[in-house]
């Protein structure tokens, strides 16, 4: 199964009426979509309601962060959602703030909706009174930051794993020096991937108790063996905490998945070590391992068995980031 362009509301403005204090709401929210097709929202912004603590008090919409059915924030309408559901699945998707910021990663909403359905639709923010306060019109998000991009050969079983798994499939990998939009310089690394033969149990219901559970990450080493696959990929200086921890992919039933995000790695500099993509199952054991070659410098990008491809036609827009200092159990 393949995966669908990200999308990403990056220019908020007062929800029209609106007359309270919050009008300063700043940052992005990214759709993306899991392999199961559910919607998956993650946001990194300021100018929230700072009473919203991921505490429902009752009030409808609560801190509500929503996708409705209006192309224009002076017609919004209602929550959208298709396939026939009876109940909304967005009354109970919320917002909070955590330490100090409005931040958090892979909150899965069962809307039916795809991104071409979602895309140019209203994506609406309210306060701990349930009353709108913000919108964004979510839309594609052209990076055209200077990047990096690297071969991803096919996976193997891990060189330590002796169980039934046999994953496959493509990954697709392009480093950037700017992958934000909102003014943050912040490298990050975009990875779109479509795999079979994960672990099958890995549902975006799952709680992923173990470490690593259902991951798929970058590391740094070789796949030839346990001792020459390191640590994640990432610059410890300019990102405190591990961003990798909290990328995890999302099987469908028959142990298919699929997904683009990025991740906020601190680095855009090519680099001439070894790299390598890892999958995990859902006990966090290592199952698969692809090698990736050299980062090096280009405007195209350049994937496992095939020409390279031109950046447009696979990263057109943003796509699913992950931020680094929380690390949420889908």
């Amino acid at each position: 199964m393949g995966a669908e362009a990200g999308l990403v509301a990056k220019t908020f403005s007062t929800y029209p009426g609106y007359a309270g204090s919050l009008t300063s709401v700043q940052g992005v929210v990214v759709v993306g979509q899991s392999a199961a097709e559910d919607v998956i929202l993650w946001y990194d912004f300021k100018g929230g309601d700072p009473e919203c603590q991921g505490d429902d008090n009752g009030e409808t919409n609560t801190c509500g962060i929503h996708i409705h059915k209006g192309s224009a924030c002076n017609a919004a309408d209602g929550h959208y959602w298709v396939g026939g559901q009876n109940d909304d699945p967005w009354g109970e998707v919320q917002y909070k703030q955590s330490s100090g910021k409005f931040i958090d990663t892979n909150l899965v909403v069962k809307a039916g909706t795809t991104q071409a359905q979602n895309k140019g639709k209203s994506l609406v923010l309210h306060d701990s009174n349930g009353t709108r306060i913000a919108c964004g019109i979510l839309a594609e998000d052209m990076q055209t930051a200077s990047t990096t991009t690297g071969v991803v050969g096919a996976f193997s079983k891990y060189s330590e794993y002796n169980g039934s798994l046999a994953v496959s499939g493509n990954v697709k990998l392009m480093q950037t020096a700017n992958a934000r939009s909102d003014g943050d310089a912040t490298p990050a690394l975009f990875m779109e991937y479509s795999l079979e033969n994960v672990d099958t149990q890995c549902l975006t219901t799952a709680i992923r108790a173990a470490g690593n559970a259902c991951g798929i990450h970058v590391h740094v080493g070789s796949c030839t063996s346990d001792e020459e696959v390191a640590g994640h990929y990432w610059d410890e200086q300019k990102v405190t905490e591990d961003p990798w921890e909290q990328v995890v992919y999302f099987s469908d039933g028959d142990g298919k998945t699929g997904a683009t995000i990025s991740v906020q790695i601190g680095t855009g500099k090519a680099v001439e070590s070894m790299l390598s993509v890892v999958v995990h199952d859902m006990t966090g054991a290592r199952v698969a391992c692809a090698d990736v070659g050299a980062m090096e410098p280009q405007k195209s990008l350049i994937t496992s068995g095939a020409a390279a491809l031109d950046m447009r036609g696979i990263f057109a827009g943003a796509v699913l980031t992950v931020f680094a200092g929380l690390a949420r159990a889908a």
